[in-house]
């Protein structure tokens, strides 16, 4: 997913040859800029395109819209680029000479995007500030405001730069990761990687994903703004909307139709009282499994088979054990940080994973904007907590 710069194929195809190339996904001696990021992200859709049978993209698949991203400082960072109509989208970052792909989807533009729409923000005018992980900061003249959750935050510049510069480690640290992992493509795999006219490389990506598991039965944000609960006007509560996905999904897909009830409304309003949700601070971490058992237990009736609840703090959260969940035909809640120095969170519900050829990682999970899947690289996200019940 994440792979050398155009200008540096022929010699990678030479040092394939010569047998000295391992596969890296930084881009070397490049600077930040639109045209560059363009050909970067042409590159790793052609990889993609190659990578998975369930890619709409081609050669002709245009961008039809340039979302520029910076950092705490001011400088780009990053670009996302959504595509026409009906064809998703990639964000990639850029950091100390090297562009790293960070999330990509193929059913609708970046949630990013959606979200200044809503909000009516021209990013022209107001920086978005991203910081790794789902820190989107809107700058407005240093009050900053979190697009996900649109409160302002108490958040200085130099608390910007200090997460910044966290995830800028993160970022290498798994790249130094994924190289360990990298299967090394045969020369005859190779074919004429990035050479005019030749075969592109046939790399290898393994998508997974519970059984059944289908974004169009998944329910977001918009299905709930502006109904109440106790007099509580709802908008963007990420836990109880991930929550009523992860129900939806036993009771539609995997025959638990006991779990629901009426409708998501019903559903969602149930989870959101079981889980304690504050509508001024959201739901606690702490709360979210024994949300979901009482609901189960309590409000429907229902027995589960297994359940657990692992928090980052003791380091425990990792790829591996998102995947070893996921096999286990268990989609699960995945939180993550937004910023670490103000712990604002948010919480997905995760349906299935990624593995590339070249070691990169992603999860794959549904982020309560939109009824799509996102693909993002495990090196991006700081993870918090993995929450998770299984029925029978």
């Amino acid at each position: 997913m994440h792979r050398p710069s155009k200008r540096l194929s022929v010699l990678i195809a030479i040092s394939v040859l010569l047998g000295t190339f391992s596969f890296s996904y930084t881009v070397l001696g490049d600077s930040i800029s639109v045209e560059n990021g363009l050909s970067y992200v042409r590159q790793e859709m052609n990889m993609i395109i190659a990578d998975d049978p369930d890619c709409p993209w081609t050669g002709q698949t245009a961008v039809a819209e340039t979302l520029v991203l910076y950092d705490p400082d001011g400088n780009e960072n990053g670009y996302i680029f959504n595509y026409q109509a009906g064809y998703g989208f990639m964000q990639i970052s850029f950091a100390d000479d090297a562009y790293y792909l960070i999330s990509y989807g193929y059913q609708a533009p970046s949630s990013v995007s959606k979200l200044l729409k809503d909000e009516n923000i021209d990013p022209k005018e107001q920086h978005i500030i991203y910081n790794g992980s789902l820190s989107y900061l809107v700058d407005q003249n240093g009050i900053y405001t979190d697009l996900y959750s649109k409160k302002q935050v108490q958040f200085t510049k130099q608390q910007a730069k200090a997460d910044y510069k966290v995830f800028k480690a993160q970022m290498k640290t798994e790249k130094a990761n994924s190289k360990k992992n990298a299967v090394m493509p045969s020369v005859q795999m190779l074919g004429g990687i990035g050479i005019p006219g030749g075969t592109p490389y046939a790399a290898t990506v393994t998508s997974t994903y519970v059984t059944g598991a289908d974004y169009n039965f998944l329910c977001d944000n918009d299905d709930f703004k502006g109904k109440q609960i106790n007099g509580v006007t709802v908008d963007g509560f990420c836990v109880d909307t991930s929550a009523t996905n992860i129900v939806k999904y036993w009771a539609q897909k995997r025959g638990v139709s006991a779990l629901y009830y009426s409708s998501d409304w019903w559903v969602f309003s149930s989870l959101y009282v079981n889980m304690k949700t504050n509508p001024s601070t959201g739901t606690q971490p702490n709360a979210i499994l024994p949300g979901f058992q009482t609901y189960s237990r309590s409000t429907r009736g229902v027995s589960y088979v297994d359940c657990d609840s692992v928090n980052g703090a003791g380091g425990g959260l990792s790829f591996g054990l998102a995947k070893q969940i996921i096999d286990t035909q268990t989609p699960f809640l995945l939180s993550v940080y937004g910023y670490q120095n103000i712990g604002r969170n948010h919480t997905m519900s995760c349906f299935g994973y990624a593995n590339y050829s070249d070691g990169t990682q992603s999860l794959i999970f549904n982020d309560t904007n939109s009824k799509t899947w996102t693909f993002q690289w495990i090196g991006s996200l700081v993870l918090i907590q993995f929450d998770w019940i299984k029925w029978k």
